[in-house]
């Protein structure tokens, strides 16, 4: 997040979640620099700073170390997408009685894929637009959990990971194209909110499928369950997507004329930006 200065304190984070680290932020000083104070987003009480003070409405959030116990073994120290690859080496390991090596080391592929379409998904999402680059995610992302259901071969269920995790990948690099359209002037709140959003999510897929495993034998109707959420959750953007193009988005979720020739008159070009500085 960008530096925020309130009372005297720079308030300064990371997001986290998605990028395989816990969220957080701190206060700094800001005539010293030195640390006050540093919360995490997830994990026991004392690291999110919840003290005898927190008095929460909900029944259900009330508790001691609910940032640890809500989560999957450990997935609370990683976020969410890491904390579904958390989740991989033990369903290979189980699944198909490989070696923990080998269990890792399959987990590595998706998970790199993952990584690496990042960049590649918001590629798409400035040339064809982030609704339409969301919607082919996915469509490929619900194509990978109905063929993990068939309980195929290990090398398939290998592909069929990569090919979520790319989904998976893209569609990160698609929703962060949208944002500093749809909130230009809070875009470091609104991203570090998309951040929690995600690392819930991410958390949600292993508990699943766990449960099903646990339940049922087979890990068919956690990823059975996912899919459909997945599919509530398209068309639902779909939905959506009619008022945004017709508000603050172009056709398919592209930057429209009107907004590119705004951002071309508040940035500064090059050549001025030299001025001032000189």
């Amino acid at each position: 997040m960008a530096p925020t200065v309130v009372h005297g304190k720079v308030l300064v984070g990371d997001s986290g979640g998605e990028f395989g680290v816990r969220g957080w932020l701190a206060a700094l000083d800001a005539n010293s620099g030195k640390l006050i104070w540093q919360a995490y987003k997830t994990g026991p009480d004392k690291d999110v700073l919840i003290g005898d003070r927190f008095k929460p409405f909900y029944a259900s959030d009330k508790g001691t170390d609910l940032g640890v116990k809500t989560w999957p073994p450990d997935a609370w120290r990683v976020g969410g997408f890491l904390g579904l690859a958390t989740f991989l080496p033990s369903f290979f390991y189980s699944q198909f009685h490989v070696s923990k090596v080998q269990a890792g080391s399959l987990t590595v592929l998706a998970t790199l894929t993952g990584s690496l379409t990042r960049i590649l998904g918001g590629w798409f999402a400035d040339r064809i637009g982030g609704i339409t680059t969301l919607s082919v995610v996915f469509l490929l992302a619900i194509a990978g959990l109905f063929g993990l259901m068939s309980t195929p071969s290990l090398i398939l269920t290998t592909l069929l990971f990569m090919l979520c995790f790319a989904a998976l990948g893209a569609g990160n690099g698609a929703t962060f194209q949208l944002v500093p359209l749809r909130w230009p002037l809070t875009t470091a709140v609104a991203g570090g909110m998309i951040g929690e959003i995600g690392a819930l999510g991410g958390g949600i897929l292993p508990n699943l499928l766990g449960q099903s495993k646990q339940h049922t034998g087979s890990y068919r109707s956690g990823l059975l369950l996912y899919a459909m959420l997945a599919v509530a959750v398209l068309v639902m953007m779909r939905i959506a997507a009619r008022s945004w193009t017709r508000a603050w988005v172009g056709s398919g979720g592209r930057v429209n004329g009107e907004l590119s020739a705004f951002h071309s008159e508040m940035v500064p070009s090059e050549k001025s930006v030299m001025e001032i500085a000189t």
